[in-house]
């Protein structure tokens, strides 16, 4: 399910990526199924070798929403306000702080940033 990505302008995206409307056309439960999958193959990633001065702030950023994916699969009730807003906000820096990594380390955060659009494409709509 992941898509080509686009590198630009020092931040990491994806062409077509419209999760909330993909995640909110599917079942709870699929979405879940999903989130799970994708994190899953996520912990089966390395962490990828770089040397950059960002590199412990990305994994503080990994290991804020790696928490939050490990509280939405264990929870019933899914992310609270407040763990919506830091996802958010890590999802902001990873586009800040990935810019001028490799397109292999690239590829790692990408994939980090698509499990942050997935928990945010479950959260409810105010």
């Amino acid at each position: 399910m992941w898509l080509k990505p686009i590198f630009s302008e020092g931040s990491i995206h994806d062409r077509d990526s419209n999760l909330t409307t993909l995640e909110g056309a599917l079942e709870p439960s699929m979405t879940r199924q999903l989130i799970e999958t994708a994190w899953n193959q996520h912990r089966t990633n390395d962490w990828p070798r770089f040397t950059n001065s960002n590199q412990g702030q990305l994994m503080t950023l990994d290991t804020v929403i790696s928490g939050c994916v490990v509280f939405y699969l264990e929870s019933p009730d899914g992310l609270d306000r407040q763990r919506v807003g830091i996802v958010q906000d890590c999802l902001n820096d990873l586009d800040d702080l990935t810019g001028e990594l490799d397109v292999d380390s690239q590829a790692y955060f990408l994939r980090l940033r698509r499990l942050g659009e997935m928990l945010l494409a479950t959260a409810p709509h105010e």
